[in-house]
């Protein structure tokens, strides 16, 4: 029974190099392009080793960070669905895309198998060729020859050789040349450095100005707001008081208006009866008054000062008082009236002075018609109190000074005395009255 099953088995079995099986590995490669090993394992295999290590089934995982890519190796148990496992790790690593680097590339997903290993080696020899022409004509004629054969996957070769030129520089003039570019970049950079420093501290100046500025027009600005505010609260108080005198305003205007009119009408009745004007009084003062009192107390004869105002102000504040000086102007009145008529000879004063004008004019005329005789003759004549109260003492111009000093006049003064000289052959000038003559 045996011998025949295994007869069986030996019989059926098939003869083959490569046969299919089923490798539990996958391969994650991701390049990045100027990367350095140490830079592609932090930022790409590590991320890649994290994620992927989690998956279901992982046995083992293997990786290599190389210059400008990553390799990552995962192991899975035996009996593990390669399918639903490459499913999974797709779905990890698409996960994972947006935290990689920008220049690195997205992770490719590669099944280990047996397919992926070379079947077929071959050696390329052509006579007549050296080493660079046989390993163009491998790369232009053979290669693609055989990726056109049915079942080739790829076709890899090794050993070809390019030619290259290789350029070694001089160090020394290297060296030579950078010195003097550096000494040329440095005098540059130290001018321009210096520029530099000159415009910062133009800047900072610069920004100086604008910050005392800034602080001078905050100031201005807070100084115009202030009075800008007192100047508003001024003017609403202004407009205040205004409003409130405009009904007093309006009060006195009508007032004045009134005034007026009536002012219009007494002009019209004096225009119409002149005679109806008005008693004028002349302006007093403190001085006048007193000699008011003075004439009082010397002609009136119930004079009594108790009664009387003591001056201006309080003649116009006390209207008791003012009506006792107005009797007591109208008795000294009386007086006087009474003792110039005992002196005229019951003529009233109007009337002596009347009489008085009269003589003087006529002793005038008499003076007109002397002539002067002798060396001293002096003419003296009267002025009426009433028409200036002067005393003329006419003598002639060669009368001695003390002649002209000793001449009398009764109840004249010498402040009243007005003398003026008098040549011989000519008349007096004339003159209201004639006091006396001397010689």
């Amino acid at each position: 029974m045996v011998v025949v099953l295994g007869f069986v088995s030996l019989a059926g079995m098939q003869t083959d190099l490569l046969p299919n099986m089923n490798l539990p590995y996958l391969l994650v490669v991701t390049t990045y392009p100027g990367a350095s090993p140490e830079q592609v394992e932090s930022d790409v295999t590590q991320p890649l080793e994290n994620s992927l290590s989690t998956l279901n089934g992982v046995k083992n995982v293997t990786s290599q960070s190389n210059e400008n890519y990553s390799l990552v190796i995962l192991e899975y148990q035996d009996d593990t669905d390669m399918d639903s496992a490459m499913v999974k790790a797709s779905t990890a690593v698409n996960q994972l895309s947006d935290s990689l680097p920008d220049m690195a590339s997205t992770p490719t997903l590669m099944e280990m198998s047996p397919d992926m290993m070379a079947t077929q080696y071959i050696a390329v020899d052509y006579d007549g060729m050296d080493i660079y022409e046989l390993s163009d004509y491998v790369e232009d004629s053979v290669i693609p020859q055989l990726e056109r054969v049915d079942g080739v996957a790829s076709v890899s070769t090794t050993g070809l050789v390019k030619k290259s030129v290789e350029i070694t520089l001089d160090q020394d003039k290297i060296d030579e040349v950078n010195d003097k570019l550096l000494v040329k970049v440095s005098d540059r950079l130290a001018e321009a450095k210096k520029q530099l420093d000159e415009n910062e501290a133009k800047i900072k100046d610069g920004l100086a100005e604008l910050d005392s500025a800034q602080s001078q027009l905050d100031s201005g600005k807070a100084e115009l707001d202030t009075q800008k505010q007192s100047l508003t609260e001024q003017l609403r108080d202004a407009i205040n008081q205004l409003n409130a005198e405009i009904p007093k305003l309006e009060a006195q205007i009508a007032g004045l208006k009134g005034e007026l009119e009536t002012a219009q009408s007494k002009l019209g009745q004096l225009k119409a009866d002149p005679g109806s004007l008005p008693e004028v009084t002349l302006p007093i003062d403190d001085a006048l008054f007193s000699s008011c009192k003075e004439i009082l107390a010397k002609y009136d004869p119930h004079y009594d000062p108790g009664t009387l105002p003591a001056n201006l102000e309080e003649a116009k504040s006390d209207l008791t008082k003012m009506t006792a000086m107005q009797a007591s102007i109208e008795r000294a009145q009386q007086a006087l009236e009474a003792e110039a008529s005992a002196m005229t000879g019951g003529l009233s004063i109007r009337e002596a002075c009347a009489a008085l004008d009269a003589a003087a004019g006529k002793a005038a005329a008499c003076i007109d018609h002397l002539s002067v005789h002798g060396n001293h003759l002096v003419v003296v004549a009267v002025v009426p109190r009433h028409a200036g109260g002067f005393v003329d003492i006419l003598h002639h111009d060669d009368a001695p000074q003390q002649v002209r000093d000793d001449i009398l006049v009764p109840g004249v003064g010498l402040h009243q005395r007005r003398r003026q000289p008098c040549r011989a052959g000519q008349p007096p000038p004339k003159h209201a009255g004639l006091h006396g003559i001397q010689r």
